[in-house]
């Protein structure tokens, strides 16, 4: 419904999943894709969670060759940026890590939609350390005014 309102002329320009537009065989479509260069995604975007019963043993090893350590880590740098800022779907804040040689590359920013103003950092650290990573990305983003720009100062 949405690309047939972009056609009728109800919008300028949608913003679309690629991975939505591909499982409907309209991955042509797309005139251009916004990668994590051009804009941070929200934390936890694009990684997939199955939840089980805790006891549910046999689930457990069903899953397990699907849980990958690096997306692993990635999404809980992220989800930690979130989580040390207050993050919900209202709190314009993105972070976006990613394995790099053996690495955690993330890189986080707090905007401000009313006043255009942004703050923005990147951390790098061992794999084991996702929450510390976030941990030191968050307190960055807060001496750099996150919290100002969030209105909680």
């Amino acid at each position: 419904t949405r690309l047939a309102k972009l056609e009728r002329g109800e919008y300028d320009a949608i913003v679309l999943a690629a991975a939505g537009l591909k499982r409907l065989g309209l991955d042509a479509r797309a005139t251009a894709r916004l990668e994590p260069e051009d804009m941070l995604p929200a934390p936890g975007q694009g990684a997939l969670g199955i939840e089980i019963l805790s006891d549910d043993d046999a689930t457990a090893q069903l899953l397990a060759p699907l849980d990958d350590p690096h997306t692993r880590a990635a999404t809980a740098a992220e989800r930690g940026v979130s989580r040390g800022l207050g993050g919900s779907c209202q709190v314009p804040l993105a972070a976006y890590a990613e394995v790099e040689g053996g690495k955690l590359r993330l890189r986080a920013l707090v905007g401000n939609a009313a006043s255009g103003e942004y703050v923005e950092t990147e951390a790098i650290g061992e794999l084991h350390a996702a929450d510390a990573l976030a941990a030191t990305a968050v307190a960055r983003l807060k001496e750099q005014g996150a919290l100002r720009l969030l209105g909680m100062a």
